[in-house]
This record gives C-alpha cells, structure tokens and sequence, in this order.
C-alpha cells in the first residue's frame, strides 16, 4: 500500500506489481498508511490532518477522524491489540484514537 500526492491510496499485488485498487482520501495529500495487525483497518494520514479509516476487504471508507490534527501526520501506527491508533504530527502532537469506539482519546 502506497499514499501518493494526489490524495489516494493506492493497494498493490506483491506478486504482479500491478496497482489492484485506487482509494480516494478526500484530502491534498496522502502523508503516511498502515493496516491493522488483524487487516481490519487501512489508515491513511493526510497533509491537512484528518485520518482516513478504510475496509481493506470492501476497499471503502469507514471512518474519517476530523480534528484530530491541523498539520500533517507523518507518521500513524496501532498498538498490538489493534484497538488503538496512534498519530504523530508535524506540530509535535500524538493522536490517541480509540478504534472501538470511533473516538480521538488526545
């Protein structure tokens, strides 16, 4: 999986190399992504701040994390339990989202 200036995400075949699917995060610029240990979650961290949260089975949008930063994230992980999402940003801040409930803990 790759983010790419234009504002998607893009998913490829490890085998063939050949883009499978294009994913549209609505934002300027895809900064950073990751999936979930368990492969529920595809996220992408965006130049103006918001979190888009994918289905990488369906390739849809789930969730969009508004408010959560004002600069760009650079960089996005989850904790072992897959439960937690954290974002680091240019401003200094970490995100702490909590997946369950669909809500930005700090």
């Amino acid at each position: 999986v790759s983010g790419s200036q234009s504002g998607n995400v893009n998913v490829w075949d490890l085998e063939t190399g050949e883009k499978e699917h294009t994913l549209d995060s609505k934002s300027p610029m895809v900064m950073s992504v990751t999936y979930s240990a368990n492969n529920n979650h595809l996220v992408c961290g965006s130049m103006d701040g918001p979190l888009t949260v994918f289905d990488p089975q369906a390739m849809t949008e789930t969730l969009k994390i508004e408010n959560s930063h004002k600069k760009p994230i650079r960089s996005i992980a989850f904790t072992s339990d897959n439960n937690t999402l954290l974002s680091a940003c240019d401003d200094g801040t970490i995100g702490i989202h909590d997946m369950r409930q669909s809500q930005t803990l700090g």
